[in-house]
């Protein structure tokens, strides 16, 4: 008698799947037919471009999750940007109608933040991407740091992108630049007391490397 009683405890608290995937019904939409929410905290311009190559090449295989009469975007503005960017008219759309309004902000958040919590582990990382030469990962996102560990990568006759022999090394974008264990240490203390003064760092590395726009 227990033992179904706890049986059926375990039942009531289980996920029920089907009852989900029910609710999150498949549908494609227009692509100017989404409507991004105006409050959206994610700042996801610089991703836009590596994932509008991803699309490209192996399709939209990731659905934005939308809700309401307008189609507000729940989750993937990056998404729909680079559909926007590629001339998508129709976009595949996962419906999150069952959800309320506080429920759809806080999932917007969640999500954001729990792809955030995972990590490469960079070994296998290379050995796969080593695996697979006919793809340009640059594309997706990754820096030459990232794809060789030695910068090598993009040009490796390139003085600038050389890395051997620094101890540091500074990556802005797709440049990679050495620093020498001094240049190193006056990085830190300038982007420290930066801190110290201001609260914020946005827009303190792009001044501090090209100054005056040089």
């Amino acid at each position: 008698m227990a033992r179904n009683q706890n049986r059926q405890a375990r039942r009531a608290k289980a996920l029920d799947v089907a009852a989900l995937i029910e609710k999150m019904k498949l549908v494609v939409l227009p692509t100017d037919k989404l409507t991004p929410y105006e409050k959206n905290p994610r700042i996801n311009d610089g991703a836009v471009d590596a994932v509008a190559a991803s699309i490209k090449k192996f399709g939209f295989a990731d659905p934005i999750v939308v809700r309401g009469r307008n189609n507000e975007i729940i989750n993937g503005h990056t998404r729909w940007k680079a559909a926007k960017q590629l001339g998508l008219a129709r976009v595949p759309c996962l419906r999150g109608d069952h959800l309320t309004e506080a429920e759809a902000r806080a999932f917007r958040i969640a999500d954001n933040k729990t792809h955030e919590l995972s990590t490469w582990d960079d070994g296998l990382l290379r050995m796969e991407i080593g695996d697979l030469p006919e793809f340009d990962f640059a594309d997706f996102g990754f820096s030459p740091l990232d794809l060789g560990g030695d910068g090598d990568a993009t040009n490796s006759s390139d003085e600038e992108n050389s890395t051997e022999g620094y101890q540091h090394v500074l990556k802005f974008d797709k440049t990679i630049i050495p620093l020498t264990e001094e240049e190193h240490d006056e990085f830190k203390r300038r982007l420290d007391a930066h801190c110290d003064e201001n609260g914020v760092v946005f827009g303190f590395i792009r001044s501090l490397l090209f100054g005056d726009g040089e």
